[in-house]
C-alpha cells in the first residue's frame, strides 16, 4: 500500500495503452518455468532420478527433460515429438519419459480409467528396455507414440521388423516382475509430485505450465523456447556465468 501511495503522490501523467508492453504468451510461459525452476528444482531433483530411466540423448547432460505421460493420451504424443525433434543433433541434453498411464489398472493413483491400452504400452516398453537395452526402449517408445490407435498384438507383432524385435520374447518379458516394478515405481513418483494431469513436464526440475493452452502448434513453440532457455542457462553455468 505504501508503494501505491507513494507513486500516486508524484501525481504521474496519464499514459495510454500504447505504453502497456505485455509479454507474449511464449515469453510468459518461459518466465513461469524459470520461476518453478528457482523455487522447486532442488527438492525434486531429490525426488526425480533421472539415469535410471535410460534417457534419450547425452548421459549427464546439463538440460534433462522428464515427461510423465500416457501412451494413449495424445497431448502426451504431442509433448514428446517436440521434445525428441528438438534433441536431434544436440549434445547437451538428455529425456526421460515416465510412465503415469491413465488406468487404475497399473496406477493406484488415479480414480477412473480412460485409456484401455494404456497399461499394456507401458509394460511392452519396459518388457523392450529388459531383453534389448535402452535402443530398443526407445524404438519401441517411439512407435507407440506414433500409432496411438494401434495399441494390441496384432499390430505390434505387424511391426516387429520395423522395430528389430522378437515380439514373442518381447509379451514374455513383460510378465516378468521388474517390469510391474519400473511402472510402480515411476506412478509413486508422480504421486509423491501430486500430478494432476498428464503430460506433466518438467525441465531441470522445473514444472511447464500452460503450455499447450493456444494448441498444439504454439505449444511446441513454448516447449522449445523452455528448452532453449534452459540450455541457454546450462551453456552459461559452464562458461563461468559470462
Amino acid at each position: 500500500v505504501r508503494a501505491v501511495e507513494q507513486v500516486l503522490a508524484t501525481n504521474p501523467p496519464a499514459l495510454t495503452h500504447e505504453f502497456d508492453h505485455p509479454p507474449s504468451l511464449v515469453q510468459k510461459c518461459v518466465g513461469d518455468w524459470r520461476y518453478d525452476w528457482e523455487k522447486y528444482a532442488a527438492f525434486r531433483g531429490r525426488v526425480l532420478p533421472f539415469a535410471d530411466a535410460q534417457p534419450l540423448g547425452t548421459p549427464n547432460a546439463p538440460v534433462e527433460i522428464m515427461i510423465f505421460g500416457d501412451y494413449e493420451e495424445p497431448t502426451t504424443a504431442e509433448a514428446d515429438e517436440a521434445v525428441r525433434d528438438w534433441l536431434k543433433g544436440r549434445d547437451d541434453a538428455a529425456y526421460v519419459f515416465r510412465h503415469y498411464p491413465f488406468n487404475a489398472d497399473c496406477n493406484p493413483h488415479i480414480t477412473n480409467s480412460r485409456h484401455p491400452h494404456a497399461c499394456w504400452a507401458a509394460q511392452v516398453v519396459e518388457a523392450a528396455a529388459l531383453v534389448g537395452g535402452t535402443d530398443a526402449r526407445w524404438r519401441v517408445h517411439t512407435w507407440l507414440m506414433g500409432h496411438q490407435d494401434q495399441l494390441n498384438e496384432e499390430a505390434l507383432r505387424a511391426a516387429a521388423g520395423e522395430l528389430n524385435v522378437d515380439v514373442d520374447v518381447l509379451l514374455a518379458a513383460m510378465q516378468r516382475p521388474e517390469v510391474a516394478a519400473a511402472i510402480k515405481r515411476d506412478t509413486d513418483t508422480g504421486k509423491r509430485l501430486q500430478l494432476n494431469a498428464i503430460p506433466t513436464i518438467f525441465v531441470n526440475g522445473g514444472q511447464v505450465q500452460r503450455w499447450r493452452w493456444q494448441g498444439p502448434e504454439l505449444g511446441r513453440e513454448v516447449l522449445q523456447a523452455i528448452f532453449d532457455d534452459a540450455a541457454k542457462e546450462a551453456a552459461g553455468k559452464s562458461n563461468g556465468g559470462n
